[in-house]
């Protein structure tokens, strides 16, 4: 079993979509008051963009946002997602995100959304091996997941327990 960013493309694989949030750049409260005048997706391209392992997901947030990207995306390339937040952070340039991975940092003030836009890029999946798919501890885990997942907003439901005394129902 395996929640993921990205549908699967290993033959084989069944997965149901739980969440496909917007994605939004960020950036420090400091770097975005330095940086007033950004207001539009084409503002960036001039700007410190963060990137994971690659300048693709930059790219395919600035298509989705309307902007046709240069060939070469400037930026430093940091391999994951929490150290491209950590960078933004720490006032670095501007990362990718979504609220399922810097809600904490957007509560605190750490973070702020550079501009409000509507893209959502893939979603996060459940994936497991097909002839699995129905055995009854992954079925059971897998209901549970996709209950616990509010489709319309597309950020999983507050949790009633904490993280380390969740149980999955039986």
């Amino acid at each position: 079993m395996e929640i993921q960013y990205g549908k699967p493309s290993s033959r084989g694989v069944r997965f149901v979509e739980l969440a496909r949030p917007r994605v939004f750049p960020v950036a420090s409260p400091a770097w975005v008051a330095t940086y007033k005048h950004v207001s539009e997706p084409a503002d960036l391209l001039l700007l410190p963009l963060i990137h994971e392992e690659s300048t693709d997901q930059w790219r395919a947030w600035l298509i989705a946002a309307g902007v046709n990207p240069p060939e070469r995306l400037a930026g430093p390339r940091l391999w994951h997602a929490p150290l491209a937040i950590e960078a933004a952070t720490r006032g670095q340039g501007i990362a990718l995100a979504n609220e399922l991975i810097v809600r904490e940092e957007l509560a605190a003030g750490e973070l702020v959304e550079v501009m409000r836009t509507a893209v959502a890029l893939e979603p996060y999946v459940f994936a497991t091996r097909a002839d699995r798919w129905n055995q009854p501890h992954i079925a059971r885990f897998r209901r549970w997941l996709v209950q616990n997942f509010d489709g319309a907003t597309s950020t999983p439901k507050a949790p009633t327990k904490t993280a380390s005394k969740v149980r999955v129902p039986g």
